[in-house]
């Protein structure tokens, strides 16, 4: 006879896996665009466990003043050059209002949800991990499927899928978006590594990793790197065993020499309109030809970028985007930090991030060991890749630095009181 108690929490870890999944792909459908996973999931979790959420914000908004009440002034900021400039232009203001939504009240909705348990929370965010991997692997196999999220999904990005060279799974856009969003399934992997005691398990976690950073190559460079990097820091700055991440990485760098030596150009798939040889040579250039396309075309972009006038320095402009024939950046560039400087003004751009990385390293300071090596990584990373794109603003990487650093500091500050108390 099947455990009444088992069977119900079985259930409940497959809904909150499933709550996870849509929160941080937020998927929207054609049928009815406005209304996306990423939305419902929130909803879900408001009902859930809103009251204690708006506790816990309360207290993080006692303990980090400047930080709150300056990301919600940037609100009717924004609001007052949505009056000057009209309406068309309103991304700034959308893109302050869904980080509020999504990565503060976001965050601490999902720490209920996880019951301030890190493991919970990295445990559920792998395995929506995984189980965006596995809708990687298929689109590359399937172009029944890829048709399919053609027409069934709202393509938010700029790549056209049908050249079969790089990847969406199941998600509006793929590219460096999703492929970060993918890399943040290492980096949970990595933090359940670090507490799991079973050589079993951890053998588990690294083919998981291992698995995620493959996704990546069919995805976005910028996960396939990140995830690389990422690999190498802890291996480098980690306290524990090296011997299974030592494992991990000698197995990608055996196949990254057995991609060298393929033929990769005579390479197919039955019925199928892949062409690996493209995939794999646009997603290792930096291996391939000692440089990255990336980089350089985000150096080319600086000479693009629009003159700034005093004004414009000092409060800004409140546009993002320049509509017209085809919907640009107003800034002439890509970068998170450019993007807002042109529509913030210098002043309120130093402030927002400075008052970021104030919170990020205040919860900082009482983690120790592997957690705080992790930590470091990753706030490091979300300033550096700020420098391509505005990822701050496109809600999954902070959102989990803040749920990694809030719930990772909990369980430090529980450890010293319990040594002192004992």
């Amino acid at each position: 006879m099947i455990n009444i108690k088992i069977l119900m929490s079985l259930v409940s870890a497959i809904f909150k896996v499933a709550i996870t999944f849509g929160l941080i792909f937020n998927i929207s459908f054609t049928a009815a665009p406005s209304i996306s996973t990423g939305r419902i999931a929130l909803l879900i979790m408001f009902i859930l466990y809103g009251r204690s959420a708006f506790y816990l914000l309360a207290r993080f908004a006692l303990s980090n003043k400047l930080f709150i009440t300056l990301t919600s002034l940037l609100l009717p900021f924004t609001v007052f050059w949505l009056g000057i400039n009209g309406t068309e232009d309103s991304v700034m203001f959308s893109r302050v209002f869904w980080f509020l939504i999504f990565t503060v009240l976001g965050a601490f909705l999902y720490v209920r949800m996880s019951r301030f348990d890190l493991n919970t929370a990295m445990l559920f965010y792998l395995l929506a991990t995984m189980l965006q991997v596995m809708f990687v692997f298929y689109s590359v196999l399937s172009p029944e499927f890829r048709d399919w999220v053609d027409v069934a999904l709202v393509n938010s990005g700029n790549i056209d899928f049908s050249e079969g060279v790089r990847f969406s799974g199941f998600s509006n856009g793929g590219g460096a978006i999703l492929s970060l969003q993918l890399c943040l399934g290492v980096v949970a992997s990595l933090v359940l590594f670090t507490q799991m005691k079973s050589g079993g398990g951890k053998f588990g976690l690294v083919l998981a990793a291992l698995l995620i950073t493959i996704a990546t190559l069919f995805v976005g460079r910028t996960g396939l790197y990140v995830s690389l990097s990422l690999m190498f820091g802890f291996i480098f700055f980690s306290t524990r065993s090296q011997l299974i991440p030592i494992f991990l990485i000698i197995s990608l760098f055996g196949g990254y020499l057995y991609l060298q030596s393929m033929d990769l150009d005579g390479v197919e798939i039955e019925g199928n309109d892949v062409k690996l040889a493209r995939t794999f040579n646009w997603a290792l250039d930096v291996f391939l030809i000692g440089e990255s396309s990336s980089a350089n075309n985000l150096i080319a972009k600086l000479s693009n970028t629009r003159e700034m006038g005093v004004t414009n320095l000092l409060i800004g402009s409140g546009r993002v985007s320049e509509l017209g024939p085809e919907v640009k950046n107003y800034s002439g560039h890509d970068s998170g930090y450019l993007q807002a400087l042109y529509a913030l003004g210098l002043p309120l751009s130093i402030l927002f991030y400075g008052a970021l990385l104030g919170v990020y390293v205040r919860m900082l300071i009482p983690l120790h060991g592997d957690l705080k090596v992790i930590g470091i990584m990753l706030v490091f990373l979300i300033f550096s890749l700020e420098i391509k794109e505005p990822f701050i603003f496109k809600y999954t990487l902070p959102f989990f630095i803040l749920v990694y650093l809030y719930i990772a500091r909990i369980q430090c500050l529980n450890r010293v009181n319990k040594k002192y108390l004992s």
